[in-house]
């Protein structure tokens, strides 16, 4: 797939998980509406009412401003220098604790050999 393909697909892809629940929601009030008959009616109008509301919440605005202006990404092979810094800090941890390890082996090895019992036992 080609970049710019990749991108209008993350694009497009909340809109239409929002279109597949507004399905889903439909559906449902149509299941309800045929089980219920006419008494399915005040739920129409609170489904629509709490639609109506939750369309207005900071929750959505942030949905739709986070739908529209999707965040800059870096560039292919472009990695944030903070990113390369948190990997070598990474990597010395590492070889630390492979360094204690081989430590911890050496001493419980030649604690086995000389068949001295442990500390604390």
């Amino acid at each position: 797939m080609s970049e710019d393909k990749v991108a209008e697909a993350r694009i497009w892809a909340p809109w239409i998980g929002i279109g597949l629940a507004g399905v889903g929601v439909g559906g449902a009030l149509a299941a309800a509406s045929g089980t219920m008959g006419p008494a399915a009616i005040p739920v129409w109008v609170m489904v629509l009412v709490g639609v109506m509301v939750l369309s207005r919440s900071p929750i959505a605005r942030a949905l739709a401003q986070r739908i529209s202006d999707p965040p800059d990404a870096l560039a292919d092979g472009e990695v944030a220098d903070a990113v390369y810094g948190e990997l070598d800090e990474l990597r010395i941890r590492v070889a630390e604790i492979e360094e204690r390890q081989d430590f911890s082996e050496r001493l419980l090895a030649n604690r086995s050999a000389t068949g001295s019992p442990a500390e604390g036992s």
